[in-house]
């Protein structure tokens, strides 16, 4: 009998660390212990830069995240294009490089992820 409940509070105990592990990890986003915020780059979905500091992403999924870069990134609203510098499937706040494209070339860094919502388009109601 004794065995038995160890064996059902083990069982009971995997199941939460389980159901924990998958808040923290999902195909699009992953939440790191640390509280880094990566987010998946085959899932974005779509981009907006409001001004030279900020991007907000929106994912698969319909979340979206916002960073604001480390220092600004001058030109980039401008340019409005940009591509990751050495990623790997995974985005990481306060950890990735941004290269500008059309504009001056600069690197800038990408700033912590903050859960956001996706502003409209232009001209939307």
């Amino acid at each position: 009998m004794r065995t038995m409940s160890a064996v059902a509070i083990t069982a009971t105990l995997l199941i939460d660390a389980a159901a924990s592990a998958q808040t923290l990890h999902s195909t699009v986003v992953r939440i790191e212990r640390s509280g880094r915020v990566c987010l998946r780059l085959d899932h974005i979905r779509n981009r907006n830069i409001p001004d030279d500091r900020t991007i907000v992403f929106r994912m698969d999924d319909g979340t979206a995240w916002r960073t604001t870069m480390q220092n600004p990134c001058v030109g980039l609203s401008i340019a409005d294009k940009f591509e990751f510098v050495n990623p790997d499937q995974w985005v990481c706040g306060n950890q990735q490089r941004i290269r500008m494209n059309g504009g001056a070339g600069g690197y800038c860094f990408l700033g912590n992820f903050t859960r956001s919502q996706y502003p409209p388009k232009p001209g939307a109601s």
